[in-house]
């Protein structure tokens, strides 16, 4: 009887421990925004994987993991009930979306528990570089889910995300689980090597951020006046009351209009209708294009039967002159998975949230005195995208969104950290116009210059700085990842002769 007393509050030990480091990485990411969390939450975890076999281990992956994703993504479950009003098929696919999330701490966690007994030095290259391969194929499969990503924990730490310009967000979530296992292992061992290794790999790391942040001043480049929209318009009164946007918007344009601006931005799906019919609206591109020699306004083209999430391009003259459409589209908000199947049939009130169609080639925009690349609403959730925009000749990013779907939750907050990175990453500025979010212009070295707060409803102006810096990121893309997935295949492989020849040896 005392013997299972221990043993069931050992395990229970261990069951708080997983707990702990899934909530510690949920307040690590914003709205929380306790950063510094992150350098040590995976510590609890990887203590119970090391104390405990393989099966304990899944199972402590997993608890970490669903309590991560419960905190930092609960805002999918209200996103998709207030927008299908059906609570049982948003909570079913809310929870098979926390499971998914959550199975890859469960991989992670048997991989480190298999190689724990190896050279130290490969245990923690190899959990870190498994970690950012999981980042990244979780980033893009099945359209992707980038707001969980590790790295974008650490918006914050200026100095230490610098370094992605080189290698990318997916190093910044390598870098973090690095530093957990060193911890761990100078907390088992005492050997003070493993704290000297981590003060000279942060020093490295932050010696560069402060060089690279003295090279990139605000005014870097070439200066252009712009002009910002921000509402807060939901999607229902967006619906109903069309003309009220309206005048909003015209409102906006009175207090701009004596600004000379070269640029002005407008959120993603602000105008419904046909901009290229409706009178009230060619009155109005009219009234928009006056305040500035070219505008980018959010809506919707349907073109033979296609309807396309598109930014419009407005010249002075109040003329449409190009149209870029949307790339990369959003699960469950632009296109519906398994629409076909069972399951789409069984989630037939979610489809109720229409579906939109991909553009297919990559579109830059060039103005004369600058080139735009356009992000609308989460574009700027994928690298590569930014990226073939700069290759292209973008010296300039935007970002439109509406951000209304989320009613004020988590998400906005980090939809605009993303920008943050984007601009490290290819050293532009990137500008921001916002629905419900959050608006901004961003330098290229992630310095927010403005920024606004979700409940501004109103206009600004500013200026902002293009360059053709292109950087190391830009040229090599995440080559890093790609390493980190040979590494982890020749690890596996290595191990599994090592097993093999094992058992031969057994028998």
């Amino acid at each position: 009887m005392i013997n299972n007393l221990i043993i069931r509050e050992y395990k229970f030990k261990h069951l708080a421990f997983s707990v702990i480091s899934g909530v510690f990485l949920a307040l690590s990411f914003q709205k929380f925004n306790l950063f510094f969390l992150a350098w040590i939450a995976f510590i609890p975890l990887i203590n119970c994987i090391y104390k405990n076999n393989l099966g304990y281990s899944a199972l402590y992956g997993f608890i970490a993991g669903i309590v991560f994703n419960i905190i930092s993504a609960y805002w999918f479950f209200l996103f998709l009930l207030s927008n299908t009003n059906n609570f049982g098929s948003s909570l079913v696919v809310s929870v098979l979306l926390w499971i998914y999330l959550s199975l890859y701490f469960v991989l992670w966690s048997v991989f480190v528990n298999k190689i724990k007994r190896n050279n130290y030095m490969t245990v923690i290259i190899s959990s870190a570089a498994l970690f950012a391969v999981f980042d990244y194929i979780k980033s893009y499969l099945f359209s992707g889910f980038q707001t969980n990503i590790l790295g974008y924990s650490q918006s914050s730490f200026v100095q230490l995300i610098q370094i992605t310009d080189i290698f990318g967000i997916f190093f910044i979530s390598f870098f973090i689980v690095l530093i957990n296992m060193m911890l761990y292992y100078y907390f088992i061992s005492k050997n003070k090597k493993f704290l000297i290794q981590i003060f000279l790999l942060f020093i490295i790391i932050i010696t560069y951020g402060f060089y690279r942040i003295k090279q990139f001043g605000t005014e870097y480049g070439n200066k252009i006046s712009v002009g910002i929209i921000q509402t807060v318009a939901y999607k229902e009164k967006k619906v109903y009351y069309l003309n009220s946007i309206v005048k909003r918007i015209q409102n906006n344009i009175k207090n701009l209009e004596k600004e000379h601006l070269n640029l002005t931005l407008y959120p993603e799906t602000l105008i419904l209708g046909n901009i290229k019919e409706d009178e009230i609206l060619k009155d109005l591109m009219k009234e928009i294009g006056s305040i500035s020699d070219v505008s980018l306004v959010g809506g919707t083209i349907i073109e033979k039967g296609k309807e396309y999430n598109s930014i419009f391009l407005i010249s002075n003259y109040g003329e449409i002159f190009d149209i870029y459409r949307k790339k990369h589209l959003v699960v469950f908000g632009e296109y519906l998975p398994f629409r076909k199947g069972l399951l789409g049939r069984f989630l037939s009130s979610l489809n109720k949230l229409g579906e939109r169609t991909k553009e297919i080639e990559l579109k830059v925009f060039d103005l004369g005195n600058y080139t735009i690349g356009i992000n609308i609403c989460s574009e700027n959730f994928y690298p590569y995208l930014s990226r073939e925009f700069v290759l292209k000749g973008a010296n300039i990013l935007t970002n439109h969104t509406n951000n209304s779907w989320f009613n004020d939750s988590v998400l906005t907050k980090q939809h605009f950290t993303m920008n943050i990175f984007r601009a490290i990453e290819n050293r532009k500025n990137v500008l921001i116009s916002s629905n419900c979010g959050i608006s901004g212009i961003i330098d290229c070295k992630g310095k927010s210059v403005i920024k606004t707060k979700e409940s501004f409803d109103g206009n600004f102006t500013g200026n902002a700085y293009t360059n053709s810096y292109i950087t190391i990121y830009d040229k090599i893309g995440d080559l890093f990842v790609y390493l980190c997935m040979i590494y982890i295949a020749l690890i596996l492989l290595i191990y599994g002769i090592f097993r093999k020849r094992k058992i031969q040896v057994n028998k």
